[in-house]
């Protein structure tokens, strides 16, 4: 018995170790695999270590650059690759961020902070991966700015449509006429404003710790809605919505 105890205690402990993970080194990995993806310009490979919110920064740094001016739907990894391979090209001091050493990670439940010589990177676990949702010295080397000086991160998803438009100049088709519009919002005490056009109809329902949703009542034939997102000490960001209905 007190073999057959033993040994169960023995795999017991193997099995721990074989399946347990350090989160810690895992959250380091995501770090540096972002900054390297971006430093080759490989866009695709950049997005797949953003969580949605991540994306929304990725995007506002690309505005802020000039890079990539229509407005891109956060959740589409195909417009994301594209803005973060073309933010990427020529961006200055990227080697210097992979370079940097780490001086800590920290990691609480689903929330984790790798802090390198250049800043600090936040990461959020999600289906067992590390995604980075703030890179605040990326940020900075691929505006030159300052993280104050950063528009307000404004990300839209977009209603399940009938015809996607994969331009986002385009407008999408839809035939339902009542629709929401989802997304969130970075830092967490910004503002929504929703400005639609002509006919259209807009409610905004829901706005608050970091997200928003809007309710539109469309008119038939194209309709257009402009968000405005306002934060203190950060540029306010305009996207533009169009939809057809059908």
């Amino acid at each position: 018995m007190r073999r057959s105890a033993a040994l169960v205690v023995a795999v017991a402990v193997l099995a721990a170790g074989g399946c347990g993970r350090d989160d810690t080194q895992l959250a380091e990995q995501s770090v540096r695999g972002l900054i390297a993806a971006m430093e080759r310009a490989d866009g695709r490979a950049a997005c797949d270590r953003l969580s949605q919110t991540g994306v929304s920064e990725l995007l506002a740094a690309a505005v802020r650059r000039g890079t990539g001016a229509e407005p891109l739907d956060a959740a589409d990894v195909d417009h994301c690759a594209v803005v973060a391979a073309r933010v990427a090209s020529g961006a200055d001091g990227l080697e210097r961020l992979r370079l940097s050493p780490v001086g800590d990670v920290s990691v609480e439940g689903d929330r984790a902070t790798v802090r390198t010589q250049a800043g600090a990177y936040e990461l959020e676990e999600l289906d067992g991966r590390w995604l980075l949702s703030r890179f605040e010295p990326l940020s900075r080397v691929l505006t030159g700015g300052s993280a104050d000086e950063r528009p307000v991160h404004l990300s839209i998803v977009r209603p399940k449509l009938t015809q996607p438009a994969l331009d986002p100049a385009r407008a999408g088709r839809t035939d339902d006429p009542e629709v929401e519009l989802t997304g969130t919002l970075q830092p967490a005490d910004a503002t929504l404003e929703a400005r639609p056009a002509g006919a259209t109809r807009a409610e905004l329902v829901e706005a608050g710790d970091g997200r928003f949703r809007v309710r539109l009542r469309l008119v038939r034939g194209r309709n257009e809605i402009v968000l405005v997102a306002r934060a203190p000490g950060r540029s306010p960001t305009e996207r533009a919505v169009r939809l057809t209905l059908e």
